[in-house]
């Protein structure tokens, strides 16, 4: 279904009927990362990590797909080094930009952010209670491990899927962290009250 959906997607930019806001080159499709959503309306995400220095690796490209595999929607969660040092945040969904912040947080090089996630891999591979209504923010961040700025990043870009639902914010983290769907809906559910 990966395989299936990448295709699809790559189609999609070709044809415009995605419209990237960095280069299609800028992304790493063979690290694509799948995940499923169960429910009244089950729906399956691809999420494509960036593969470009010029871009944090927090950015990613988010495509939604429906139980036809059907695209639903699409959105670009792209940071950057801003001017005076800190990240920059965009986010656009299908192709119109919804949220725009120059933030103060102190921007981290992507060598540096890249030992985090993996602790934050490391955290969610060892994780497996299930709990219910909303992600609770001090367990998240005692259980990612990330320091500050990491984290407040990420729970910025999930925000409000994290408010939502389990399998919703599941599907942001895991796309921003980029790990296995198991893993990451076991680190969610654990900090989710």
């Amino acid at each position: 279904l990966k395989d299936t959906l990448t295709t699809k997607t790559l189609d999609a930019i070709q044809n415009s009927d995605i419209k990237l806001n960095i280069p299609k080159t800028s992304y790493n499709f063979k690290n694509a990362q799948l995940a499923t959503i169960s429910g009244n309306q089950p729906v399956t995400s691809l999420t494509i990590p960036v593969a470009d220095d010029s871009y944090s690796v927090l950015s990613n490209l988010t495509l939604i797909f429906g139980e036809h595999n059907d695209l639903i929607s699409y959105s670009e969660f792209i940071l950057t080094e801003s001017e005076q040092n800190t990240f920059k945040m965009q986010i656009f969904s299908d192709d119109i930009k919804t949220y725009e912040e120059v933030t103060n947080l102190k921007y981290i090089a992507n060598a540096e952010m890249n030992t985090w996630l993996s602790d934050i891999q490391e955290a969610y591979a060892n994780t497996e209670d299930m709990q219910t209504y909303g992600l609770n923010v001090p367990c998240f961040l005692a259980v990612s491990g990330a320091g500050a700025t990491v984290s407040t990043l990420i729970l910025k870009l999930c925000g409000a899927p994290c408010v939502l639902a389990p399998p919703a914010c599941a599907v942001c983290l895991g796309g921003i962290i980029v790990v296995g769907g198991g893993s990451i809906i076991a680190a969610v559910t654990q900090c989710w009250e």
